[in-house]
């Protein structure tokens, strides 16, 4: 709908149920009054009432000089064990990327399977700044291209990415392989302190998964993975308050993991 059209809705939702009550339809109804055409209500719908996450699966990508093109369908993340009993329609996802190589953000309204082209090279980084509330699978073959490139990215960026990795191994896409041998080791260099706390969570959370004989590997695997971080901020005489926050958590990390 746009800003401007978005920022009217509000305004008058907020002028016509000043001091009284007023339900989500009230609002999305005031929106879609602002930007006549366009679909509010219809978008909206379906992330209010409907239980889980969309996910974008990048089925293929086409890689030109100057040109990507990613074939794409749609289905709703469930990790490995859980299932829903309705598998619904699909959302309307506004599933936006921005191509390598200076690539300009472009954005398309998906539904089901789709085709979103834009000016650009491969790796392909999507949901730009973590922005959308979807996830995105990749192909394996694409994902070491797309880690090693990730420095080039926005830090909400390289969150979203190192994110989507992770929700496609809990789903059973993705083998944990790649998130062990590709993924992961491409943060050792990260400096952004919530791009590294997410990988924190990331640990935490295989560690649920970690049986008994297996943990002495595991906790020499996560040793690798925060060594770099702890001796990049020890080598500085004077630590930011960012740094300080992340050096605790990443002590707390060490020593709980």
């Amino acid at each position: 709908v746009g800003e401007d059209a978005f920022q009217r809705g509000v305004h008058a939702y907020l002028q016509s149920h000043a001091f009284g009550n007023a339900t989500a339809d009230d609002l999305l109804a005031a929106v879609d009054a602002a930007a006549p055409g366009k679909d509010a209500t219809g978008l909206a719908r379906p992330y209010l009432d409907r239980p889980g996450v969309p996910v974008v699966v990048v089925d293929s990508a086409d890689c030109g000089k100057t040109n990507v093109s990613l074939q794409t369908s749609e289905l709703r993340f469930s990790p490995v064990g859980v299932s829903f009993a309705d598998a619904g329609a699909p959302w309307k996802v506004p599933f936006c990327v921005e191509p390598d190589r200076g690539g300009k953000t472009t954005c398309s309204l998906l539904e089901g399977t789709g085709k979103t082209s834009a000016a650009g090279a491969c790796p392909t980084f999507s949901n730009p700044d973590a922005m959308g509330y979807y996830r995105t699978f990749w192909p394996k073959s694409s994902i070491a291209a797309l880690v090693r490139k990730l420095g080039d990215a926005s830090p909400g960026t390289r969150v979203a990415a190192l994110a989507d990795a992770w929700a496609q191994v809990r789903s059973g896409k993705l083998g944990g392989d790649v998130l062990l041998r590709e993924v992961l080791p491409a943060m050792d260099r990260e400096t952004d302190r919530h791009v590294i706390e997410r990988l924190e969570n990331v640990l935490y959370e295989l560690a649920e998964t970690v049986d008994e004989p297996t943990w002495p590997s595991f906790a020499a695997y996560v040793r690798v993975r925060l060594a770099p971080h702890l001796a990049r901020l020890d080598r500085k005489a004077k630590l930011d308050d960012d740094e300080k926050l992340l050096r605790r958590s990443l002590l707390q990390a060490d020593v709980a993991l």
